[in-house]
């Protein structure tokens, strides 16, 4: 393959995202992962609420919330 001019290598991925280091961002990142994982809980329990037998999707719902 002949290689392009102008684009370089490929980078290696980081190993994740930087941090906030203000108590600002902690607050907003603390505020966001609560809010993350309330959705989270409420899906699960309506998905449990409709449930009814012999209905696949209501548990391939619920399998990948508890999966997460």
């Amino acid at each position: 393959m002949v290689p392009v001019a102008g684009i370089t290598a490929i980078k290696p991925r980081t190993t994740g995202a930087a941090k906030p280091q203000s108590s600002n961002g902690l607050v907003l990142e603390a505020w966001a992962q609560g809010y993350l994982v309330g959705s989270l809980v409420i899906m699960a329990a309506i998905t449990v609420a409709n449930m009814r037998k012999g209905v696949l999707l209501h548990k391939l719902i619920l399998l990948e919330v508890c999966y997460i």
